[in-house]
C-alpha cells in the first residue's frame, strides 16, 4: 500500500513560477513498475525513523540568521520540508551537525542561483546525440543552459536520459567513446560546464522528487557508462578534473540522488586509470556507488549479476544491449514526457 493511501500523506513540491507539468503520453513501452527487485525505502518510515534528527536540523536551520531568513522567505517553508531535509540527514548519517551544516549551505547556494523560483526544467532534459532531430532543441526556451554547446561534442547517442517508467528511476546511459572530451575543454569554459552541470541536475532533481513524493518511495537515478571501444588516450585529465572539482562543489546541494553508476564493457586500463584519477579526485559518496560490471557473456549465465542494478530498474525496462529486454530504439529522452500540449 503506498504512502498516499494512508492517513500520513506527502506533500506535493510546486514550484512558484509553474508548478510540475504532467506526463505527456503513455510512455514506451508502458510496463508496470512492480519488480521483486525494488527495494527502495518507503518515505514514511524513513520519515518515522530519522524523526529527531530531522526536528534538530529543522531547528538549527532556524537558530542561524541567514538559514532562518531564507527558511521563511516566500515559498520556501514548502521547499525546505521534511523529506528534503530528509536527504540531507540521510547522507550525513544522521550526523545532525553536518547535516544542518549541509542544508544550510544549500539554502545559500540555492539563493544565488534562484533555484526555488526558475520553474520545472524537467520538459529540458534531452539526450545528447550530435546533430539534433529533436524539433524542440533548437528552441533555446526548451534547453537546459549550456546543453547545446556540450551536446555539440557529442556522437549520436552519447548521452541517453531515459524514464521508462513513470513510477520508477531515470537510467542515464552515457556511451563515452561517444564523447570528444578534448573538444569539451576546448569550447566550455568551467564556468559554462559548471552552469550546464548545475541545471542539468537540478531537472533531474525534479523529476526524482516528484516521483518520491507521489509514490511514497526514495528515488534515485541510475548512470550506465559503457566503456566500449575507449581508449585511454582519449581521457582527457583536464575535463576529469574539471568535472571532478565541480562535482566535489555541488556535492551537498543534491543528496541521495545517485543510486548507483554502472559500469559497463571497462578495458583492461580502467582499473588502473579509476584508482588514480578517479577515486582520488571524485566525491566519496559519488566513488562508493561506482559498480564495475563483468562482461556481458558473463552476466547472462549467473542472474545475480544484474541484482544491484534491477534495484533500479525492470530487465524489462532496461535495454537489450545491456542485458535487458527492452529493444526500443531509438530510446525517447526524459524531457518528451513532460512536454505540455
Amino acid at each position: 500500500i503506498l504512502l498516499l493511501q494512508t492517513d500520513l500523506s506527502i506533500p506535493h513540491r510546486n514550484f512558484p513560477s509553474t508548478g510540475y507539468r504532467k506526463l505527456s503520453n503513455p510512455m514506451t513501452p508502458s510496463i508496470s513498475a512492480s519488480n521483486s527487485h525494488d527495494d527502495r525505502p518507503l518515505i514514511a518510515d524513513l520519515l518515522a525513523t530519522h524523526s529527531e534528527a530531522i526536528k534538530s536540523v529543522q531547528e538549527g536551520i532556524k537558530a542561524h540568521d541567514v538559514g532562518n531568513e531564507l527558511y521563511i522567505k516566500g515559498g520556501n517553508p514548502q521547499c525546505y520540508d521534511d523529506i528534503w531535509i530528509l536527504r540531507f540527514v540521510l547522507s550525513h548519517r544522521s550526523n545532525v551537525k553536518s547535516a544542518t551544516k549541509a542544508a544550510i549551505k544549500t539554502m545559500i547556494f540555492r539563493e544565488e542561483k534562484k533555484l526555488n523560483v526558475v520553474g520545472d526544467l524537467r520538459h529540458k532534459i534531452k539526450n545528447y546525440c550530435g546533430e539534433d532531430n529533436d524539433a524542440f532543441s533548437t528552441n533555446v526556451a526548451t534547453d537546459l543552459p549550456g546543453r547545446k554547446l556540450y551536446n555539440s561534442c557529442c556522437e549520436k547517442e552519447a548521452i541517453i536520459n531515459f524514464l521508462p517508467d513513470k513510477n520508477r528511476s531515470i537510467l542515464s546511459i552515457t556511451q563515452l567513446y561517444k564523447i570528444n572530451l578534448d573538444k569539451i575543454v576546448t569550447k566550455m569554459s568551467e564556468e559554462e560546464y559548471a552552469e550546464w552541470y548545475l541545471y542539468y541536475k537540478e531537472a533531474i532533481y525534479q523529476v526524482l522528487d516528484e516521483i518520491t513524493r507521489r509514490t511514497g518511495k526514495l528515488t534515485k537515478y541510475v548512470k550506465i557508462a559503457d566503456m566500449t571501444n575507449m581508449q585511454l588516450l582519449k581521457m582527457n585529465r583536464t575535463f576529469i578534473k574539471m568535472d571532478a572539482t565541480i562535482s566535489k562543489k555541488n556535492e551537498d546541494f543534491y543528496p541521495q540522488l545517485i543510486g548507483g553508476v554502472f559500469v559497463f564493457n571497462s578495458p583492461g586500463w580502467v582499473s588502473g586509470f579509476f584508482k588514480i584519477f578517479v577515486k582520488p579526485f571524485f566525491p566519496k559518496r559519488l566513488v562508493e556507488n561506482i559498480v564495475f560490471l563483468p562482461s556481458l557473456s558473463k552476466m547472462k549465465k549467473s542472474k545475480k549479476s544484474f541484482e544491484s542494478i534491477l534495484r533500479f530498474t525492470s530487465e524489462e525496462h532496461l535495454p537489450e544491449k545491456y542485458g535487458g529486454m527492452n529493444k526500443t530504439c531509438p530510446l525517447p529522452h526524459v524531457g518528451s514526457q513532460f512536454l505540455q500540449d
